[in-house]
């Protein structure tokens, strides 16, 4: 996490070691601290109830369904109309 932190933050030439870190979701609490000594963050916001922002997203998230269906087959054997076929 610290290095996706520092690369994101970089990348807009940012310095993350100068913002608030703020905690949410089940586990953010339980990480936040050893994440902020990492990325050498002094101060840490866990807000009350943190654990409940990630249900709120859900809730508040619009409804999406996800099907995916696994083929296994080698590449070489892989035959393209077939699979055309199958993705309509």
């Amino acid at each position: 996490m610290a290095a996706a932190v520092r690369m994101h933050v970089s990348e807009r030439g940012g310095d993350p070691s100068q913002p608030l870190l703020m905690a949410f979701g089940g586990a953010g609490p339980v990480h936040v601290c050893n994440l902020a000594v990492k990325l050498g963050i002094r101060r840490v916001l866990i807000p009350l109830r943190a654990g409940v922002l990630s249900a709120l997203g859900l809730v508040l998230a619009p409804a999406a369904f996800d099907i995916a269906r696994t083929r296994k087959v080698p590449l070489q054997t892989l035959n393209f109309a077939d699979l055309a076929g199958r993705w309509r």
